[in-house]
């Protein structure tokens, strides 16, 4: 199975929208986890375009300025969708696998750029995934950085 994680930064721009179809056809992804996509919501032909004619899911979490904006495609032929839940900066998907019945929780993080939300952030991470009862796989941008220097 293939994931994709990418902080696309806007996803309304007809390249970008191109560079995603290009890349989901190169490496046929099962998972799609994009952050930052400013947008508030999708069309059906939008998804289709995205799916590349696989059988997808689609979810998404609004966008807030350019803050929570998440999207998420999975394709259902792998697996199918037993729970969702939106946070304030997190969406996941609890996942059952078609072929064999494992379940786990795909998790699409976008985290705050505010100093004074990190707290909070890092507080409904951790609720979400002590209270999960699946292994998970969390990717996203979690915009944690240790040091200065680290930042791009």
């Amino acid at each position: 199975m293939k994931a994709l994680f990418w902080n696309i930064r806007g996803l309304r721009g007809i390249g970008r929208r191109k560079q995603l179809v290009e890349l989901c056809k190169q490496h046929s992804f099962h998972f799609i986890c994009l952050q930052e996509t400013i947008k508030d919501s999708y069309k059906a032909r939008e998804l289709d375009y995205l799916s590349r004619g696989m059988d997808m899911f689609w979810s998404w979490v609004a966008s807030n300025g350019h803050s929570g904006d998440l999207l998420m495609g999975v394709d259902k032929d792998v697996v199918e969708v037993t729970q969702e839940r939106k946070g304030s900066f997190q969406h996941f998907l609890d996942l059952r696998k078609v072929k064999d019945g494992f379940e786990w929780r795909l998790v699409n993080v976008y985290g705050p750029v505010q100093t004074e939300r990190k707290a909070e952030f890092l507080s409904e991470l951790s609720d979400m995934i002590l209270h999960s009862h699946f292994p998970c796989l969390m990717g996203g941008d979690f915009n944690m950085i240790k040091r200065v220097e680290d930042k791009s």
